[in-house]
């Protein structure tokens, strides 16, 4: 067994066991000889016995730097060395924490990507590589500590550099990150996923059962909040109040407040708000604060409000809220926005739907903060950052603004498992496939025109559905699968994009159409008549 002792004024004495290791934090080295007879007493009777050469002695807090003489144990200064429990190396010494913690991750994580990156691999491939074999290894201990912003630019930096094999990227990164239906292909958005990792913490400090490392942040919480919910919709603290607290946990707030603004567009929601460190409710175009109810409970607007949807009175609120003073109750009734009051005016709403726990709105939907995980923590951040492709303007100034985006990004999903001939069409509905018009710009062929019928410029028009010798080629395929399946003739906008004819055959079609095509791009160096 492994034992680790943390010396420091607490005012008791708790233990970490984890498997065969043991952490314990005490309060003075009189604790430590306790522990050190209850288990020679242990010992006695059951003939195991501590491994001494593996047992640790470090202070922390006041006695940080404190040295103690301790017969069996190495003592470790955290000032300048660090102690290790579970994979995760502790100390007080900035850049000495970030070698032992992150620098070895990222050689590692860079070996993997370097023999992954001899293989010729899709952007699916090297997205999903990236995920599961390099970033992985960074997961745990990004999730235990806050990661400074120098290393989360050096993994954006090889992250960026093995995608696209330290060339300029073709696809913008805010598309990139996001969902196949709007054109992305889920690639890692890193600061957003150290964010997710870091407020997952939330779904554990706040479950039902009882664990002591809960004390230590949920303190913390405390000084800010009071007895308020603190993780609500519409999250605002002022930058004052979060100075005093550790920067795991004042980040773990300010990650909150970058993805719980939400306007409220039902009763139920408005209700639901917070009157306190609410971005939407102001006085003096601040937020208000705990300090401002006489009374310590937690506020929601669904208070302020009786079941007819009309303001309480004063008499009521001061019974209600404690509040001795009348123009502290006009501020509030003026804070609350016109229209919210407004809609609960006008509109009925069960109470029951509400949700008076703390929560985020996604999708119009409220979830608790218990059942809130990394993944939609992520999903939320990726949402803020995400754009559409750029080609989407493009091909809306070619073949009209009524182009449905969500069917075209889907489709080589629909209809085929094969990745080469999925990424191939994703080039072809982003607008970077290579041909010879647009290698002849870049100077890395001698001239424009198409590899087939040598008349025209090789643009993914022509190539694709005007080259004569492609439409001969289409023809023929028409011809072979007549009249079991009624092939239309190429446009361009079938040809680039997809069929979208609406009949019972539109997945075969299109998957004919698309080996069809992946076929005369991969032999276009070929005679193909």
């Amino acid at each position: 067994m492994t034992l680790l002792i943390l010396c420091a004024f607490l005012t008791l004495c708790f233990s970490c066991l984890h498997a065969d290791d043991t952490t314990f934090f005490v309060a003075d080295l009189d604790s430590v000889g306790i522990i050190f007879a209850t288990f020679d007493c242990f010992s006695v009777f059951s003939g195991m016995k501590i491994n001494m050469s593996k047992c640790e002695l470090a202070g922390i807090g006041v006695k940080r730097s404190v040295v103690t003489a301790l017969s069996g144990v190495e003592n470790v200064s955290l000032i300048n060395d660090c102690v290790r429990i579970l994979g995760v190396n502790f100390t007080y010494d900035q850049k000495l924490f970030i070698e032992k913690n992150y620098v070895g991750c990222i050689k590692k994580l860079q070996k993997v990507l370097n023999l992954w990156g001899l293989r010729f691999m899709t952007l699916y491939g090297k997205i999903i590589v990236f995920k599961s074999l390099a970033f992985s290894k960074l997961i745990y201990v990004a999730s235990m500590s806050s990661v400074p912003s120098d290393i989360i630019k050096l993994i954006e930096s090889i992250h960026k550099e093995f995608i696209w094999d330290k060339k300029r990227p073709n696809i913008k990164h805010s598309s990139l990150i996001s969902d196949y239906p709007s054109g992305g292909l889920k690639n890692t958005d890193v600061p957003s996923k150290i964010k997710s990792l870091h407020l997952n913490w939330l779904n554990r400090l706040y479950d039902n059962s009882f664990h002591p490392w809960k004390q230590i942040p949920l303190y913390y919480l405390k000084k800010v909040s009071k007895n308020f919910n603190l993780f609500h919709p519409n999250l605002l603290i002022p930058k004052s109040m979060l100075s005093n607290i550790p920067m795991f946990y004042r980040n773990i707030i300010d990650f909150w407040q970058d993805i719980s603004y939400f306007p409220p567009t039902t009763v139920s929601m408005i209700l639901s708000e917070s009157l306190c460190f609410n971005s939407s409710i102001k006085i003096d175009n601040l937020p208000i604060l705990p300090t401002f109810f006489d009374t310590i409970d937690q506020v929601y607007v669904s208070q302020l409000f009786t079941d007819n949807g009309l303001l309480i009175s004063w008499a009521e609120a001061s019974e209600k809220f404690k509040m001795r003073n009348f123009f502290k109750w006009v501020q509030i009734a003026n804070a609350i926005p016109a229209h919210w009051k407004s809609l609960i005016k006008n509109s009925t709403c069960d109470r029951g739907i509400c949700c008076f726990d703390q929560h985020l709105i996604k999708c119009e939907k409220m979830i608790p903060v218990d059942k809130l995980n990394s993944r939609i923590f992520y999903d939320m951040f990726v949402v803020k950052i995400s754009s559409s492709p750029t080609s989407q303007k493009y091909f809306d100034r070619h073949f009209g603004p009524n182009l449905n985006w969500e069917e075209i990004y889907m489709l080589p999903h629909r209809i085929t498992l094969d990745s080469s001939t999925r990424y191939f069409q994703f080039k072809l509905s982003h607008n970077t496939l290579f041909l010879k018009s647009r290698l002849f710009r870049l100077n890395h062929v001698p001239d424009s025109l198409c590899s087939l019928c040598n008349n025209f410029n090789e643009t993914p028009s022509h190539f694709f559905s005007e080259c004569l010798v492609v439409v001969d080629l289409w023809n023929k395929v028409r011809a072979f699968f007549s009249p079991l399946i009624n092939f239309e003739p190429l446009t361009p906008r079938s040809a680039l994009l997809g069929i979208f004819s609406g009949d019972d055959n539109h997945l075969i079609k299109n998957h004919i159409l698309l080996i069809f095509k992946y076929c005369i791009y991969k032999n276009r160096e070929k005679n193909l008549e």
